[in-house]
């Protein structure tokens, strides 16, 4: 049988035929130079140390990932099929909410990711106690092919997608034996770059604004899915903590501040002003999920922030990426506007920034960073902008790390973090997992809402009885068994003892009983599903100065709409728990949505009753609040 090659192996490179050629040559040398009694005589070639790849070599060669990159070209098509179902099912939901109302009922047509298989490589290891992270280039040059269909004749497609990031493969946790890591996680620590070329918006210029509206559909997609702090998870080992293997552990925290800025655009005319314009400049801070908005500085160029405490962000990953982007605020009077609003961004590894910066005061760094301003419209600035007389605009950063700690050695004036960890439930309609699936929705502040990952299904299907026969086996006993050999004849035939037979026959007929069970269960109506998350959920508590606030956790389902909460649970309790050396994990029963109408809770009508359908669902969870202390982001 012929394997088929990729193209990667069909065009050989010249080394690669330096490398057969050398390799035919010594053949021949070493069959010329056997005796006729097969033994091999002294040919006088070089050490075979001499003969091997240098370590350098090694290394480039493992870099370049040309074997892993043949292999994802053998399974591109089936890969293809994958996707192709997964878009289908998520991605075309998200699409439909996102699009004007006119365009709800849009459709994929026709969705193929094309011949061209993503480029791996380079390859860079991070090494720490409990984990090995493969941090992989990834370069997607495609040549799709997908069309949607919106109806009433209008209809556009995508021909050309680029996609270029660093995608993460994490084992942990290490183990001593095999299968050696309880769990591989595949991610981006940062979400990656996505361009799309579209065909057919002319049909759709009627809606401005609509390839916008796309490209964020698809970006929030990517992001909900595989860029931290989510990710893909698979359990490789069945006897580890789960929590453990298959959450992402957050790192630590950064405090990130910004200082001051030099030389920004001057976005805002004033009538009274014609020299040079001003602006009203705010940052956006972002990091993972998580974005914070700074104060805005009125009427200059050159702003100082004032002495804030800056944004916290939980870090997951020293690669994730830090971004800070500088608008202007709109300002619109009788004697003032503003043309544009964008002034320039900046990114850079929260690990770089932890570690490479200049330390200024102790424990904190702090740096000048040149913003990127290739996307401010220079046309709508004054001829005198700094900007458009070449002069760099620049900011100063602070960022500075805190390690997580107990809540006995915490002290009440720092900032603190609330740790939901969400394990599995029960009692879920099998019918409501579809599509973005059933989530949770947890917060204490409404503004700082997060929410977690789609439930996975535990499979409740049965697992037949590990016995000492080989498998093959059992349709050969079967078989026989069926033609009604008695136990001792199929004994003799298979070569295992009497017992075994009848212990296999009993097993068999009892594994069947249930399966039979288990059908009539799942086809009632009143079949509910078990579901897991396994994830950690991470509240920032910037002032932790109310413990009378609430802990609130909701259920969503795929459409973003609310089918029931959790009890509420106060700050001031979960503060005692934490205490404890482990806060214990409690089971908590889904409970009606509360019905905000003034007088109801007065009246006891405060809580409606809950969802036929979600009216067995328990909950397992584990709150807890932990300190803050300033130390060092973690070698690897």
């Amino acid at each position: 049988m012929q394997v088929p090659r990729s193209h990667a192996m069909e065009e050989e490179t010249p080394r690669q035929l330096e490398v057969e050629s050398r390799a035919s040559k010594t053949h021949v040398k070493v069959s010329e130079t056997q005796t006729s009694t097969g033994h091999e005589v002294d040919r006088g070639d070089k050490p075979l140390a001499a003969r091997l790849p240098s370590r350098a070599e090694s290394f480039a060669e493992l870099g370049s990932l040309s074997w892993l990159n043949a292999l994802i070209s053998w399974l591109w098509p089936s890969f293809n099929r994958a996707v192709m179902d997964f878009v289908h099912e998520d991605l075309m939901p998200r699409l439909r909410d996102a699009l004007p109302s006119m365009l709800r009922h849009v459709k994929c047509s026709r969705f193929t990711l094309g011949e061209k298989s993503p480029e791996l490589g380079p390859v860079q290891v991070l090494e720490s106690p409990h984990r090995v992270d493969l941090v992989l280039g990834v370069q997607y040059l495609s040549d799709v092919d997908i069309s949607f269909d919106a109806g009433g004749g209008v209809s556009f497609g995508v021909r050309h997608l680029i996609c270029n990031g660093k995608m993460c493969v994490s084992l942990r946790p290490l183990l001593q034996r095999f299968p050696v890591a309880g769990a591989v996680h595949m991610f981006f620590a940062t979400a990656p770059q996505v361009d799309i070329e579209f065909t057919g918006l002319a049909s759709l210029g009627h809606f401005p604004g609509i390839e916008k509206t796309i490209r964020r559909a698809v970006a929030d997609w990517l992001n909900s899915y595989i860029v931290l702090p989510r990710s893909k998870a698979v359990l490789l080992a069945d006897d580890v903590d789960k929590l453990e293997a298959l959450a992402q552990q957050p790192l630590g925290v950064a405090r990130v501040k910004v200082v001051q800025a030099k030389n920004l655009a001057g976005v805002n005319c004033h009538a009274f002003k014609e020299d040079c314009f001003t602006s009203h400049p705010y940052c956006m801070l972002s990091l993972g999920d998580c974005s914070v908005r700074t104060s805005t500085v009125y009427d200059t160029t050159s702003p100082v922030w004032p002495d804030e405490s800056g944004a916290f962000f939980v870090v997951h990953h020293r690669e994730q990426q830090l971004s800070v982007e500088v608008h202007g605020e709109t300002s619109a009077s009788l004697f003032q506007h503003s043309f544009t609003g964008f002034l320039g961004r900046f990114s850079c590894r929260i690990g770089q920034c932890l570690r490479r910066w200049p330390e200024g005061e102790p424990g904190v760094r702090r740096n000048t960073q040149k913003l990127d301003t290739s996307e401010v419209q220079r046309e709508l600035l004054h001829v005198d902008d700094p900007v458009n007389r070449g002069v760099a605009s620049v900011v100063d950063l602070e960022v500075q790390w805190f390690d997580f700690v107990g809540a006995d050695a915490w002290a009440a004036v720092a900032p603190a973090v609330l740790e939901i960890k969400i394990f599995q439930g029960t009692g879920f309609p099998s019918e409501c997992n579809a599509g973005r699936g059933l989530r949770w929705r947890t917060w204490v502040d409404e503004k700082k809402a997060l929410v977690s990952q789609k439930g996975h299904l535990v499979s409740d299907q049965l697992r037949f009885p590990d016995l000492p026969i080989n498998p093959r086996l059992f349709s050969v006993i079967d078989n026989l068994d069926s033609r009604q050999y008695s136990s001792k004849d199929v004994a003799q035939i298979v070569g295992i003892t009497e017992d075994l037979v009848r212990t296999y026959l009993r097993t068999r007929d009892e594994f069947k009983s249930k399966q039979e069970q288990l059908r009539e269960v799942q086809s009632k109506d009143d079949y509910r599903i078990p579901l897991q998350w396994f994830q950690i959920l991470v509240h920032i508590l910037d002032d932790f100065t109310d413990v009378s606030k609430n802990l609130s956790l909701a259920l969503l389902d795929s459409q973003d709409g609310e089918v029931g909460r959790l009890p509420s649970m106060s700050l001031r309790s979960i503060l005692e728990d934490s205490r404890k050396a482990e806060p214990p994990v409690r089971s908590y029963v889904l409970q009606g949505l509360p019905d905000e109408r003034p007088g109801l809770p007065w009246l006891g009508f405060g809580i409606s009753e809950v969802n036929p359908r979600f009216a067995k669902v328990k909950m397992d969870i584990s709150v807890r609040i932990r300190g803050l202390r300033a130390g060092l982001l973690p070698r690897v």
